[in-house]
Formats: structure tokens, C-alpha cells, sequence
């Protein structure tokens, strides 16, 4: 339900970054589940410098359904930078995001909109049960102590990517420019009420994960050293758009 009009009331974020076994498949789900829903929606496709055929994946779908939009980045510029310029361009009222590798499931977007629904400002998931390698998982544990050694939040999953936020607060994120790249660590010292749902996590099915020990190490020193409670708002940038593509101005 890809509406001509400016009230969307709910935008779905999908980074993209060589996933072009998974892409067609999510696009499928996603739209299933929310044409359960039952809102006006969007999906946007934030291609974060895909050297696979990801983009060609994304045009194939543009090209037969008219019913995402595209943002395509000049380069990789990272997941937060591709997350950000997804909210830019974001027109929902409620914003929803979600990797591109299947491991979460958009079957479980229904649970973070009733907790959205009860009056909380963003809700994120919570993946009890996680189908990592170990390296990935402790990893993101070591990540949950520093989170909260700098916010004294005690988040369970700080970085699950699916999540659901409303557009005033992405709002207030994204004005923090370079530094919006702390989006959840921003999103939760913003957000009046904030909590989590728990969500299923699967093994990846195509491709391999992204991370490496070297950008999970440049990505912790980051927030150690650059995140505190009196973080500036940087009007610089971190994302370049290449072109967009979308059935609507």
C-alpha cells in the first residue's frame, strides 16, 4: 500500500550491503506482514555501496512493484551512516528498522508496534536467543557492558537491528548530524520511555556478516571515547547520497 500521499504512518529502514540472496525474499515478507497491518507504509532500501548485485536486486523489485524507494550511497559508509540516511528520507509517522539477512524475522514488527501503540517512543527488539558464533556474541556482550559503563542503561540487547521508533525522535537523532551515529545510545537519553520486546534471531541463511573484529573494535573505541551526556550537535554529515529512487517526489 504505497500511498501518493505525505501521510505514511509507517516507514520500514532496510540497510543494505551485499545481501543480494536475501534481499528479494525480505521484500516479500515485509510486505506481507504489512499489509497485515493494515497502515500506509513505506519501504526504503538504503544501498550502503554494494559491490555484489544488491542495487540490480533492488531494481528488479522497484522496476516490477513501483513500491519502495531507493537510497543509494557513493560507498560502504557503515550501518549507522546508512541507517541515518534511511531516517532522512523517511516519511512515517512510526519508523521501523531492520537488517537485510534474515536473521531477524519482519514476522515479529507486530510485536514493537503494540508496545509502540501503549505509548512508548521506541521499542527495541531483545534476541534472548541468539544464533551467533561465539565470537559474535560475546563481542556483543563485551558492547552491553560498555553501553552501559557510558549510560548507566541497562539494556539487554543494545544492538539488535530491528527496532521501532517514532519520527519525532528520529527526529531529534538525526539533528546531532555526524554524532546521530550513536543512534540508540541518543535515541534512549532522548526518548521519554523506552523498552524492549523479545524477537527471534535465526542463523544466516546466504552470505557472510559484515562484521569484523577490527570494525567491532574501531565501533567500541568510538563510543568510549566520543559518546557522554553532553554530546554536541555536529552539523557534518557521514553519508553521501549517490541517487534515490522512488515512484514519489
Amino acid at each position: 500500500m504505497y500511498e501518493l500521499s505525505n501521510k505514511v504512518q509507517l516507514s520500514v529502514i532496510i540497510p543494505v550491503y551485499n545481501e543480494e540472496d536475501n534481499i528479494e525474499e525480505l521484500y516479500f515478507r515485509v510486505v506481507k506482514v504489512l499489509e497485515g497491518i493494515k497502515k500506509i507504509y513505506e519501504i526504503v532500501f538504503v544501498d550502503d555501496g554494494s559491490i555484489d548485485k544488491s542495487f540490480e536486486v533492488l531494481g528488479d523489485i522497484y522496476n516490477k512493484n513501483g513500491t519502495v524507494k531507493i537510497v543509494r550511497l557513493t560507498r560502504n559508509f557503515g550501518q549507522a551512516a546508512a541507517l541515518l540516511a534511511g531516517f532522512s528520507f523517511a516519511r512515517g509517522e512510526i519508523v521501523v528498522t531492520i537488517d537485510a539477512d534474515l536473521q531477524c524475522l519482519p514476522e515479529d514488527i507486530p510485536k514493537l508496534l503494540t508496545k509502540i501503540n501503549e505509548g512508548f517512543d521506541a521499542v527495541s527488539g531483545f534476541r534472548r536467543f541468539r544464533q551467533d558464533t561465539i565470537f559474535r556474541k560475546s563481542s556483543s556482550y563485551l558492547m552491553n557492558k560498555i553501553m552501559y559503563f557510558k549510560t548507566k542503561i541497562n539494556l539487554k540487547d543494545w544492538g539488535c537491528p530491528l527496532n521501532m521508533i517514532r519520527k519525532e525522535l528520529i527526529d531529534q537523532i538525526i539533528s546531532y548530524g555526524s554524532n546521530a551515529r550513536f543512534i540508540k545510545p541518543l535515541g534512549v537519553r532522548l526518548g521519554k520511555n523506552i523498552t524492549e520486546v523479545e524477537v527471534q534471531h535465526l542463523k544466516r541463511k546466504n552470505g557472510r556478516s559484515k562484521y569484523n573484529i577490527l570494525s567491532l573494535i574501531s565501533n567500541g573505541l568510538d563510543f568510549l571515547v566520543n559518546y557522554s551526556r553532553s554530546l554536541s550537535k555536529d552539523k557534518r554529515e557521514i553519508f553521501i547520497v549517490k541517487e534515490i529512487i522512488q515512484s514519489v517526489p
